[in-house]
């Protein structure tokens, strides 16, 4: 099969729209396409498996392009910030309240698996205001603030259920360890951009910044300890459209 115009038509359309190339690949491979008539066709070479490429099942996440080289790195807190986040914590301990999130966190015992404690709209506003910037350097993009969370702490045995996050707001995340009391170190499992799985490690004082609509990200080991609280912030990149590739695909014909 060769390239119509209606095929080279849609292509542009799908890679203008910021669909991923690997997403192209593998819907132009399923309609028939050789390998490398479509490589020379597109100038991209697939980043994943073969079998990946003729999943027709992706998530709508993946679809999403990718803005660093292996979606997530660890970073230090500024440290004013997070003096002020750790005084908050240890001075409200007292106001936390449980929490659920049915189908995300759990734990192997009846205990609630996690609380919350809310920040006051003015450190929420210092936590953007503070990593925008730094987010902005580590993306490559300018980015708007869309969401912080307040201090989530997971208790024994909990688990947070590998996922991905909101494809219309939670494009990059960053989350702090604010403080942990643990007889082990809970790992976060995330993938990178080849779904290669990693464990990182945290301490209080650190973050991870992630591109955590892109990847799938969780604590699927048992928590062995007391508590572990962490902070989350989202942003979006400025110019930033979820990406929604075309279905309605030419109809192949003998001269395709």
């Amino acid at each position: 099969m060769t390239f119509s115009p209606d095929w080279t038509a849609w292509i542009k359309t799908n890679t203008t729209a910021g669909v991923k190339p690997d997403v192209i690949f593998g819907i132009l491979l399923r309609h028939g396409f050789a390998y490398e008539s479509i490589r020379q066709e597109i100038g991209y070479t697939p980043s994943v498996p073969l079998h990946k490429l003729l999943n027709p099942h992706r998530a709508p996440h993946e679809f999403l392009p990718n803005y660093t080289s292996k979606g997530f790195q660890k970073f230090p807190v500024p440290k004013p910030l997070f003096d002020k986040m750790l005084h908050f914590y240890n001075e409200n301990k007292n106001t936390e309240k449980d929490e659920h999130v049915e189908g995300f966190i759990s734990n192997e015992s009846h205990s609630k698996p996690s609380t919350t404690i809310e920040l006051p709209d003015a450190l929420r506003k210092e936590i953007h205001d503070t990593l925008s910037p730094l987010v902005a350097t580590w993306s490559g993009k300018a980015v708007d603030p869309t969401y912080v969370y307040g201090i989530r702490v997971y208790k024994d045995k909990a688990v947070l259920k590998p996922h991905r996050d909101r494809i219309e707001t939670h494009i990059f995340g960053v989350i702090i360890n604010v403080d942990q009391d643990v007889r082990e170190d809970w790992p976060l499992i995330i993938e990178d951009h080849a779904y290669e799985p990693h464990q990182i490690l945290m301490a209080p004082g650190e973050m991870i910044f992630y591109e955590s609509a892109r990847l799938k990200h969780g604590r699927p080991i048992p928590l062995e300890g007391n508590a572990f609280a962490n902070v989350f912030c989202h942003f979006t990149p400025s110019d930033y459209k979820s990406p929604s590739i075309s279905y309605d695909t030419p109809k192949s014909t003998d001269e395709d």
